[in-house]
């Protein structure tokens, strides 16, 4: 299956609720990805991800804070506001270069309101298939507590208990 198509199979089967076909949907996306192109995996590279569409600024603050917060600590950001700067530019055309880019993290960190977000679920859906560590913003929670669930994964809880708590690597908390 085409890039174009598998990201646009993925993205209805999301939006319309098909419970059973969205998770078949990921899977034939990142086989779509594989084909499209190889890419290195980057050890300690973390993505981000969240709601952007319909948010003032496309929720660009909330990235950024993010994308700072994690470098002081070490890790390699891959931030979709700093990848997708351009306000008009279409959804799938965003989501494509975004997708490219969280094929090569070993993690991704979700942003409060990333359930209400079709991209942001779509990213969450592809990491765990491809079994990234993943880590969700809490209110009131820093992101250097949050990035201490890689090496003490019982100080924060992560989306699959029992992760290994090094599989981000590189960068220490």
């Amino acid at each position: 299956m085409e890039l174009n198509d598998a990201i646009a199979l993925a993205g209805h089967a999301q939006t319309m609720g098909y419970v059973n076909l969205y998770p078949r949907a990921c899977v034939v996306l990142a086989d779509a990805l594989a084909a499209a192109g190889k890419w290195e995996v980057v050890q300690g590279r973390v993505y981000i991800a969240g709601p952007m569409t319909g948010l003032p600024e496309l929720n660009f603050p909330a990235f950024h804070a993010a994308a700072a917060e994690l470098r002081a600590k070490g890790y390699d950001v891959i931030n979709p506001a700093e990848l997708n700067p351009d306000p008009t530019m279409k959804w799938g055309n965003a989501m494509r270069g975004d997708i490219r880019e969280l094929m090569t993290c070993t993690g991704i960190y979700m942003l409060d309101g990333w359930r209400q977000s079709r991209g942001a679920s779509l990213e969450y859906f592809l990491a765990n298939a491809l079994n990234l560590t993943i880590l969700n913003e809490r209110p009131n929670l820093t992101v250097a507590a949050a990035a201490m669930a890689i090496t003490a994964p019982h100080a924060v809880a992560v989306a699959r208990p029992g992760a290994d708590s090094s599989t981000l690597g590189g960068a220490g908390v």
